[in-house]
């Protein structure tokens, strides 16, 4: 199973950055555009990735549906690999 992010209407209201494990930049590839690469800030709590443009996009230590580009459940994730990036 591969991770794919949720672009669907969601409900963020229980949600809370206060607890988060994890934060920070990272970079994530296009779906559109397999060899772009885009920079995104990561919020990590629970079992839950979420993500946004930019550390800007997250408004009083809260998700907003919004500013919040993805979703992630790391729950239903089998594996990671590393994605082979080429640097010209």
């Amino acid at each position: 199973m591969y991770s794919t992010s949720y672009a669907g209407p969601r409900d963020l209201t229980n949600f809370t950055f206060e607890m988060a494990r994890m934060n920070g930049y990272l970079e994530k590839q296009s779906l559109k555009s397999p060899d772009l690469w885009k920079r995104r800030w990561f919020v990590m709590q629970e079992n839950v990735l979420f993500y946004y443009k930019s550390e800007e996009d997250v408004r009083d230590g809260k998700p907003s549906d919004e500013t919040c580009c993805g979703i992630i459940q790391l729950d239903s994730i089998d594996s990671v690999t590393t994605a082979v990036r080429v640097m010209q």
